[in-house]
């Protein structure tokens, strides 16, 4: 734990937009003696005195609200808040395979992100936004209340390595940007600059990176009104556009419109958070957004009327190196498609940004209506994600882009009442959407590009596509007898149920992954049969990782529930995790071969997923 003297907490105090300002001057800096940061930015302009130079404090760390009860108030407290929601980011800033100067960006709900050195732990800096200093004094009241959120979402960094040598060397022009969003804390999104001023070479030395405050979106501002909690984590990612009348590659940030918390528990369409924000990555400045009629987004299109919490999903279509498409998920449980216009500029409107379409429909049309989740009500609030296929057993036409995700209401987990699904989507229109009078729509009597309801999918909940290990089918009739159903059909799904076809609160929470062909999601179960429960499951729930075909959704691996057969069944589409609510499944690349991970209550699960290396990334497309 750093002594709170020595502690370097920066924030950004003026009343100005931030551009490029650097945060390690008298007037940013998080001390007593900085009059710049006043009673009203710490949240109450009528505090007394004493209590501003407390507050000032205890954020650096001094136990001045006893918390531990030893009537100690001038030593150091313990002053590192949940990461509830967040991951830690990890980035390699130079050094040498055997000792390499490794960064860890955390964000915690204490409102920090924070530098900490991975070689011994020591938090080198961090940074609160001007937005939630006002939330400290809270903090440190520590009322028995709801919990208070601050930076509850990972980061993203754009790394930039010129001559790819693994090193961040300033001179050439390399940097480090990290793109800080808020969840649950609020609507604005920050850049900081975290360039060493020096290239690193000691892996154990703390110092030598000066942060700066880039820019900062602010919900609600010019061009963001609809902007609602940024639980989206911002894509980093390049595409084609026009500047200054010439084509260029850009690099921007990709990020859904947010969350709305009045529909934590409810389902209803709302004009919060219902579009998409593609921004500029060095500025902070919009380029263009797509959201729902009447938003004053730049393409507004029909049927956008949810929030749209998630990731985005993005794809190079075509192979260029360049993201073309996005698909996304949102809470009236639609799936939407974007095609982005290869000529977008900053100032495009309407079909000249793109053309977008519903791609699926998986709540509204079995019924769904306003009011309190029902069954019937699906949420996405997780990613999607796409691969591109070639499949000529499951489908009529072979080449098709899958698109994968599950729903589940993240803010209600522990909810029995929703029956929730896992979703592979198939977009047959790999050419790009027709929109012929270039309103930004796809055309409606397009016909290789129509909304899917569940009505349209497969179940292939009973599994009829169960192979063995040496890839015959388990069942040859009943695959014979589906087969023809399967390929007319428009993907296929997988309720979330228990083998008896009881719902009993299943739900997908994190984004599905697709490796060499294999699929693998988590999942939470809120209740878990009595064979499951133990002291921790009983308060927690269970987590459950599935492993199936990403075609057919048969089951991949032997013996995943125990029951020692020779070949995979049914059973074995999942394997039962820990308590409490899992990660994602996170695959880890390693000169051996490859690892899935997945954190949960009880610790972290490994998984051999059977996957060999080296891999080649593959691309293929039509003209």
């Amino acid at each position: 734990m750093p002594t709170a003297a020595l502690i370097n907490l920066y924030t950004y105090t003026a009343t100005t937009a931030p551009n490029d300002e650097v945060l390690d001057v008298a007037s940013n800096r998080i001390l007593t003696a900085n009059t710049a940061l006043t009673k009203t930015l710490l949240g109450n302009a009528l505090m007394p005195d004493q209590e501003r130079l407390d507050i000032i404090d205890w954020i650096r760390g001094v136990d001045n609200n006893d918390a531990d009860g030893d009537a100690n108030l001038t030593e150091d407290r313990f002053r590192f808040e949940d990461p509830l929601h967040a991951s830690p980011v990890a980035v390699t800033y130079g050094g040498t395979d055997a000792a390499p100067v490794d960064k860890l960006f955390v964000a915690s709900n204490g409102g920090l992100l924070r530098l900490v050195n991975a070689t011994t732990g020591a938090e080198e800096w961090g940074f609160i936004p001007q937005a939630l200093l006002g939330i400290q004094k809270d903090l440190r009241a520590n009322a028995v209340n709801d919990h208070i959120y601050g930076l509850d979402l990972t980061p993203s960094v754009w790394l930039k390595d010129t001559d790819g040598n693994g090193i961040i060397e300033p001179g050439e022009g390399d940097f480090v940007r990290v793109f800080q969003g808020m969840r649950r804390g609020g609507s604005n999104y920050y850049s900081i600059d975290a360039t060493p001023t020096a290239t690193l070479t000691d892996p154990a030395a703390s110092g030598g990176i000066s942060p700066r405050l880039r820019w900062e979106i602010l919900g609600g501002s010019t061009g963001f009104e609809i902007l609602g909690e940024t639980w989206s984590q911002a894509r980093v990612v390049q595409i084609r556009m026009i500047e200054g009348g010439v084509n260029v590659a850009k690099t921007v940030l990709i990020f859904g419109g947010g969350n709305d918390p009045s529909l934590d528990k409810e389902y209803n369409s709302s004009t919060m958070g219902n579009g998409v924000f593609i921004v500029d990555a060095t500025t902070g400045a919009l380029i263009t957004s797509i959201g729902g009629v009447g938003s004053g987004t730049d393409l507004e299109v029909p049927g956008m009327s949810y929030p749209v919490p998630a990731d985005i999903g993005v794809l190079d279509s075509n192979g260029d190196r360049f993201i073309d498409r996005l698909y996304f998920g949102d809470l009236g449980g639609n799936v939407w498609r974007v095609d982005l216009e290869d000529g977008l500029t900053a100032t495009s409107t309407g079909g000249d940004v793109g053309t977008a379409g519903k791609l699926a429909s998986l709540s509204l049309s079995e019924g769904a209506v306003p009011g309190p989740n029902a069954e019937n009500t699906r949420k996405f609030y997780a990613a999607p994600d796409v691969v591109q296929v070639v499949d000529s057993v499951y489908n009529d036409q072979s080449r098709y882009d899958m698109v994968l995700i599950v729903s589940g209401s993240r803010p209600d987990p522990l909810s029995t009442i929703t029956h929730d699904v896992f979703f592979a989507l198939r977009d047959v229109n790999v050419n790009g959407l027709k929109d012929a009078n270039n309103d930004g729509v796809v055309d409606a009597d397009d016909p290789s590009f129509q909304t899917a309801t569940r009505a349209d999918l497969f179940d292939a909940t009973s599994n009829p596509f169960q192979t063995n290990v040496d890839g015959t089918f388990a069942d040859p009739t009943a695959a014979e007898t589906a087969l023809p159903d399967m390929r007319a059909a428009s993907g296929w799904y997988l309720n979330l149920q228990e083998p008896g076809g009881n719902f009993i609160g299943e739900k997908g929470l994190s984004k599905p992954i697709v490796l060499a062909g294999k699929l693998f999601f988590t999942t939470f179960v809120p209740e878990v049969d009595d064979e499951l429960i133990n002291a921790c499951q009983l308060s927690e729930g269970a987590g459950r990782l599935y492993g199936m075909n990403v075609l057919s959704g048969a089951a991949l691996f032997v013996d995943w529930n125990g029951d020692g057969g020779p070949n995979p069944n049914t059973a074995d589409r999942y394997l039962q995790l820990g308590g409490g609510i899992p990660s994602d499944a996170v695959p880890i690349f390693q000169k051996e071969g490859v690892t899935i991970i997945v954190g949960g209550g009880g610790g972290a699960t490994s998984v051999d997923p059977g996957i060999d290396l080296p891999r080649v990334r593959t691309y293929w497309f039509q003209q």
